[in-house]
């Protein structure tokens, strides 16, 4: 006899609001002590649920941990996508984009651990991780910089590598927790390094 696969009913509100919080509980509990380290149990009682309860959103701590991280980049390519559709010229839009990822950072300290961490993991899960979720992204930012940047960007910059400097300088200075403000001060100095780039590129039309 061939056994009947029951569908998972649809989710009701409560549901929603419970797998949403999970979700934020699992990546403040990764962001901490990473995901080998990480307890189910842990993040159900922060989220006000059981571990079974946990286990019928999210059938293992791989699969929970995936969405976690994919809800991340997800969120970032929301914000990267919102910045540039704005109004505005390159500078003004670029300029979004930075203060916004800046402030997405900020305002969520356990993903800068989370990256810091599947960058340094070697493993097929970390490289698969990045693979599907960090270098779409780039080659996204990529585009609209070669193809928005005309005329703003300087010649001969490797723009993607560029990218990538200046996204996980962001993140080290969040990961830097307490010496933060020691050692990169205490603002931001993305934008203003960004701003004499584009600069650099004025002058030189000038001169």
């Amino acid at each position: 006899m061939v056994p009947v696969r029951v569908a998972r009913p649809k989710q009701t509100g409560n549901e929603t609001e419970t797998r949403d919080r999970l979700l934020v509980a699992a990546e403040a509990e990764f962001g901490r002590v990473g995901f080998d380290r990480a307890r189910l149990e842990d993040i159900a009682k922060v989220a006000g649920i059981s571990r079974p309860s946990l286990l019928y959103h999210f059938e293992t701590k791989e699969k929970l941990y995936e969405r976690v991280v994919r809800n991340v980049f997800n969120k970032i390519g929301e914000l990267f996508m919102e910045s540039i559709k704005d109004a505005g010229d390159f500078r003004e839009r670029l300029d979004r984009v930075i203060v916004r990822y800046i402030a997405f950072v900020d305002e969520h300290p356990a993903v800068a651990l989370i990256v810091l961490r599947e960058l340094l993991d070697a493993s097929p899960f970390s490289r698969r991780i990045i693979t599907n979720e960090v270098l779409p992204l780039l080659d996204e930012v990529a585009r609209f910089i070669e193809r928005d940047g005309k005329g703003y960007v300087p010649n001969g910059m490797p723009i993607r590598p560029v990218i990538a400097q200046i996204a996980m300088s962001i993140i080290v200075r969040s990961a830097s927790g307490e010496l933060k403000d020691a050692l990169y001060g205490d603002a931001d100095a993305t934008r203003t390094i960004v701003s004499a780039m584009l600069q650099s590129k004025v002058l030189q039309k000038k001169a």
